[in-house]
């Protein structure tokens, strides 16, 4: 990474001079492991109903569920 000044204005300032020589940082890391574990809540609200289909002609016979 590297980043230079070319000026600065407001402030308390004690007359900082503008540079176009370039500033040079190294950034090191090393990778680390994660561990996400997510959790979750059951929400109560209402229940779904399920409805069996029956064929047509069908009165009298078992539904047959879909």
């Amino acid at each position: 990474m590297s980043r230079s000044t070319v000026g600065a204005s407001g402030g308390n300032f004690e007359s900082p001079a503008g540079s176009t020589v370039a500033a040079t940082t190294s950034i090191s890391d090393t990778t680390d492991a994660t561990t996400v574990s997510p959790t979750a809540s059951l929400e109560r609200g209402r229940r779904r109903q399920h409805h069996p289909h029956r064929e047509p002609g069908a009165a009298g016979r078992r539904a047959r569920c879909c």
